[in-house]
């Protein structure tokens, strides 16, 4: 049987059929891929070059009160330095409160991490592919209009712990003003600033999210790569301060 032609003739067609599937299922794929990646780096240049194109109104979710945003933000990162400057017994003795308070300061910082942190993708394939798990991800961050208790950093509770620490930290010790410090300007960004941030922040991304999602689900994968971009144009300007400030609590939070 294998010695007929018959049989490698049709045996060399099936090959040649099934490669040609191969190929053009992958290849379309792939070209898919490639002209979506092709869009969003134009769109994102786009955005980085224009530095002096007006921002839209809702990008002003960064500047609410005037510079408030910026200067919570500095104040927490600004903090984090007396962290540092404790002297090493103290640290031991404090520990424990040292790491409720960072625990609870990274609460707001790391929610919105997390939500913009999908549309600072730079690569469009992996943005698709990982899409879903975006937007569960997303669901557990803010639902409803609703941000869940342990979301976001609590002035009364920043407060509290502070309390506490000052029972055992001497006032003159290196770094506790610092540290002290938030007491203050947490509770008065709390509800000037931080609520208002996070449900401008997270309320705008779910919409973006639900619209993207429509978008893929309909396979118009181009509006989905420009209202990622648009929105990233937008919010920006926040994220690299976040994610830094993020990044030395984790750093303090490991070291204790």
């Amino acid at each position: 049987m294998f010695k007929q032609p018959v049989f490698w003739a049709a045996a060399s067609a099936i090959i040649a059929l099934l490669g040609f599937v191969f190929t053009h299922l992958v290849g379309r794929h792939w070209m898919r891929y490639w002209r979506l990646q092709r869009l969003l780096d134009r769109e994102r240049s786009f955005y980085t070059t224009y530095t002096t194109m007006p921002r839209p109104p809702s990008a002003a979710l960064i500047d609410i009160a005037g510079s408030q945003t910026q200067q919570y933000v500095s104040s927490v990162t600004q903090s984090l330095e007396g962290f540092d400057a404790l002297p090493t017994e103290t640290v031991r003795q404090s520990k424990a409160e040292l790491r409720r308070l960072l625990s609870n300061l990274r609460a707001t910082h790391q929610t919105l991490v997390s939500a913009l942190e999908p549309f600072s993708i730079t690569d469009a394939k992996e943005y698709f592919e990982r899409f879903d798990s975006i937007a569960a991800k997303f669901a557990t961050l803010y639902h409803g209009g609703q941000i869940p208790h342990e979301a976001r950093t609590h002035c009364e509770e920043v407060d509290s712990v502070i309390s506490e620490l000052a029972k055992t930290i001497k006032a003159d010790a290196p770094g506790w003003n610092k540290i002290a410090s938030l007491r203050r300007s947490v509770v008065v960004y709390d509800f000037d600033v931080i609520i208002p941030l996070m449900t401008e922040v997270l309320g705008k991304a779910q919409v973006e999210i639900s619209i993207i999602g429509q978008a893929i689900r309909s396979r118009d994968f181009r509006k989905a790569v420009y209202i990622k971009e648009r929105f990233w144009f937008e919010v920006r300007g926040l994220y690299p301060d976040l994610n830094s400030a993020l990044t030395k609590m984790s750093s303090l939070a490991a070291r204790l």
